[in-house]
């Protein structure tokens, strides 16, 4: 009577599991972190939807172009969604004037980004000139073979007319720089040198939606050259996540992810993954059931007797 009991309760087990597992379709496939080399915690207030915008370091340090980025959560990959919701942020940035007795109608100005390899993808200037005309171009010194050499990452022409009304001038970048320190020069022509007022360093603005049921810690993972671009199947979340309120996240501070709680994290993922395959069938083959098929009642019934035949050798056999 005990065997059929436990058989019972196993059932219910698998039936709530299987309940279970459908809203655990926002969980994907076990990850073994242990070769990336940044990880950082995030922080949010509760589950549902969240959303989570990339600061600069995700773009220094990822190794090749976000293709990397990965968030994990107990050695399990949380597949999500990653949109361009508006303009490019900016942060200010310090300008010096060079004095060049050599050219003295090119205006040149030092700009100290934040870090080497910042994602600028563009500049913002100002001045309080009334009207003016400038030629402006972007360089960054680089090393080579044949010493260093003046690297060209934008230009543009600075126009403003008489009567019109101030406003920053965005120069666009073709490549992002990989020095810290890039120069500006701007050629003056007739009209006076330029007096840069305020500059401030252009860079994406990504961000990253995806689902979590509980509050296990989570982890945005990036800085692995070898990993590909993840091909999560999204088009029926990218709606729910579009129109769904979302949760801001906030990330923590860069730290290197333990090879030894990776490797156990992993394992688990692995585990994990083997069984919410094993739940998605189940709730397959109960949500496909017709019990107005007699073929499917037969074949129930049978999986059913050999299932309590099994399990009760397995269980119980040594007792008998």
């Amino acid at each position: 009577m005990k065997s059929y009991l436990l058989i019972i309760a196993l059932g219910f087990s698998l039936t709530a599991g299987a309940q279970e597992a459908s809203d655990e379709r926002f969980v994907g496939p076990p990850i073994d972190v242990s070769s990336w080399k940044y990880q950082r915690a995030l922080q949010f207030s509760q589950s549902g939807v969240v959303e989570l915008d990339l600061d600069p370091l995700v773009f220094m340090h990822s190794g090749n172009g976000l293709d990397d980025v990965r968030i994990v959560r107990a050695g399990r990959q949380l597949p999500f969604v990653a949109v361009k919701p508006g303009a490019d942020r900016s942060v200010e940035v310090s300008v010096a004037e060079v004095i060049d007795p050599k050219t003295p109608l090119l205006s040149k100005w030092d700009i100290k980004l934040p870090a080497p390899d910042f994602p600028a993808t563009g500049l913002l200037f100002e001045t309080g000139r009334p009207s003016f005309q400038y030629t402006l171009s972007v360089t960054e010194i680089t090393e080579t073979k044949a010493g260093n050499q003046e690297k060209p990452l934008g230009n543009g022409t600075w126009l403003r007319r008489p009567g019109e009304a101030a406003s920053p001038f965005q120069l666009l970048l073709k490549t992002p720089p990989h020095s810290d320190t890039i120069r500006m020069t701007a050629t003056d022509g007739s009209t006076p040198r330029l007096e840069i007022t305020s500059a401030r360093a252009m860079y994406p603005l990504v961000r990253l939606l995806f689902r979590v049921s509980n509050s296990e810690p989570v982890y945005l993972c990036y800085g692995n050259p070898q990993a590909l671009n993840p091909r999560y199947d999204m088009q029926v979340s990218r709606r729910d996540f579009m129109t769904t309120a979302k949760i801001v996240a906030t990330l923590g501070p860069e730290e290197k992810p333990s090879p030894h709680a990776a490797g156990i994290n992993h394992v688990v993922g692995n585990f994990t993954w083997n069984l919410d395959s094993i739940k998605f069938k189940i709730l397959g083959m109960v949500t496909d059931f017709d019990r107005t098929n007699q073929w499917h009642v037969l074949g129930l019934c049978v999986a059913v007797l050999l299932l309590v035949k099994i399990l009760k050798r397995i269980l119980f056999g040594r007792r008998s």
